[in-house]
């Protein structure tokens, strides 16, 4: 990616980049698990966030979530690409639902599932606060109130990735927990 962003003139450009690697990181995890019978069938959620001047872009594929904290206010940058996002988006079951839902972890979209992936590009202009990136064995354990509390405290970035991760496990850690924070100035 870094080589194609470097001749990039416009905000344009750089989603194309985006979308283009994503497209051949799906080519690639989807002949793999064709050519290989021991991953048939395998997928994964992606959350890319790049920050160039004064525009951050997001590209995001699953159930893996960017926040941006700003101010004790959190907010979700990305949809969840999952049975029960869509069933929160169309109003038939609440956030909390969501959160204990039997179908939690079906996807409706991920990179290496099938020949092509749909891909959200968001952009934003950057301003301060906290940037979250994030995947579900996280939100599925430590409530939005609790990330809050957490990313709010006098701490490094690290402190505060560590207690983010700390918590999941705590409350059960069933999943993968992946967590990265960029603070924007």
């Amino acid at each position: 990616i870094c080589d194609e962003l470097r001749n990039v003139a416009s905000k344009d450009q750089v989603e194309e980049v985006l979308l283009g690697s994503i497209r051949h990181a799906n080519a690639e995890v989807y002949e793999l698990s064709r050519s290989n019978s021991e991953m048939e069938g395998m997928g994964t959620t992606l959350t890319l966030l790049l920050i160039d001047n004064d525009m951050m872009y997001f590209a995001h594929v699953g159930d893996s979530r960017a926040y941006f904290l700003k101010n004790g206010d959190l907010e979700q940058i990305t949809d969840d690409h999952s049975l029960v996002g869509e069933l929160v988006r169309a109003g038939t079951i609440t956030e909390q639902q969501a959160r204990v839902h039997p179908q939690k972890n079906i996807l409706t979209n991920a990179v290496g599932t099938g020949l092509t992936v749909k891909i959200d590009v968001l952009q934003r202009i950057v301003e301060s606060g906290i940037i979250l990136l994030c995947t579900d064995g996280l939100t599925s354990h430590v409530s939005e109130e609790e990330i809050v509390e957490i990313m709010s405290r006098e701490a490094s970035l690290e402190e505060i990735c560590s207690a983010l991760v700390d918590k999941a496990n705590q409350a059960g850690g069933q999943d993968n927990i992946t967590v990265v924070a960029v603070k924007c100035s």
